[in-house]
């Protein structure tokens, strides 16, 4: 039988899908997990003060800068964010 390259993407095509869906699924649940510990440390705070109107994150656009700090500094940052 004669291995050509058109045999070997057949024999490895599925294992390679396989392989990157898992990478991206992992990918984007470890990016999910940042973003929600983002908001949720913003709504907890937002939620304790007696503040009726909350300025909530709405897009994962305005959460992404705020993953690299921690939960104090992502809540200063946010609060300044909105106040101009």
């Amino acid at each position: 039988m004669e291995v050509t390259l058109y045999t070997l993407w057949d024999t490895y095509a599925n294992y390679l899908h396989n392989v990157l869906k898992s990478f991206v699924t992992k990918t984007l649940l470890l990016l999910f997990y940042f973003f929600m510990n983002v908001y949720i440390t913003i709504r907890c705070q937002n939620s304790s003060t007696e503040d009726d109107l909350q300025i909530l994150p709405s897009s994962e656009y305005q959460i992404r800068p705020l993953t690299k700090l921690e939960p104090e500094q992502q809540l200063q940052a946010w609060q300044i964010s909105v106040a101009v």
